[in-house]
């Protein structure tokens, strides 16, 4: 990874929410099934990187929920869009659905099953091959969630919703809202902790800073 390269992990909401909960969500059965979120105007993640004149080198995401995905459809096209292989889309046609990477044409899944085995934190993968990046297999919250570690004097881990808050970090607890498998997802967390206290990183959750 070069110096001057700028990655998301994650895209937030779209510009939509700003005026519809359901923002670009459709189908027979939204009300039901689709998530309904409020977001204030201007402060969308292309709002931030438009204002700011970013240009970014690609979009890494932890899973494929609403609330972390939905804004890539708001970024240029060409941007490379990076998931877990095990990762399943959201989109129920003709129920409820999205097709936020319809329009995408650079996607790139990152295969687990070719991960390699760590002691502490389990299946990971170095991306640009140079240690300076890699992404973490720390499923439970989603079949194929991912978690991000930017390898440098200071170490931080994106650890997407395989935490939620401050709180669930302090007590080692993880959330059970929205959750696949409470069960899988506790060890995830258990594994990230482990490789909390060995190293002294900082931790960037997915709903609390």
């Amino acid at each position: 990874m070069k110096n001057s390269d700028i990655f998301l992990v994650d895209a937030g909401l779209d510009k939509s929410y700003a005026t519809n909960g359901f923002g670009r969500c459709r189908g027979s059965l939204l009300k039901d099934y689709g998530s309904f979120f409020i977001q204030e105007e201007g402060s969308s993640i292309s709002d931030f990187v438009e204002e700011r004149e970013i240009d970014l080198s690609g979009v890494f995401l932890t899973h494929t929920h609403v609330d972390h995905v939905s804004g890539i459809v708001d970024l240029d096209d060409g941007i490379p869009i990076f998931f877990s292989n095990r990762e399943k889309s959201m989109d129920l046609k003709p129920f409820y659905y999205a097709e936020y990477f319809r329009s995408k044409k650079f996607i790139q899944v990152l295969d687990v099953d070719s991960f390699v085995d760590t002691p502490i934190l389990g299946r990971c993968f170095d991306v640009f091959g140079d240690s300076s990046f890699y992404a973490i297999y720390t499923p439970g919250h989603t079949p194929g969630h991912l978690s991000y570690l930017l390898n440098g004097e200071n170490k931080v881990l994106f650890a997407g919703d395989a935490c939620y808050t401050r709180h669930g970090l302090k007590y080692g607890v993880t959330a059970s809202d929205y959750t696949w498998n409470k069960n899988v997802s506790q060890k995830s967390l258990e594994r990230i902790l482990r490789f909390k206290d060995k190293y002294n990183i900082n931790i960037i959750l997915g709903h609390s800073l």
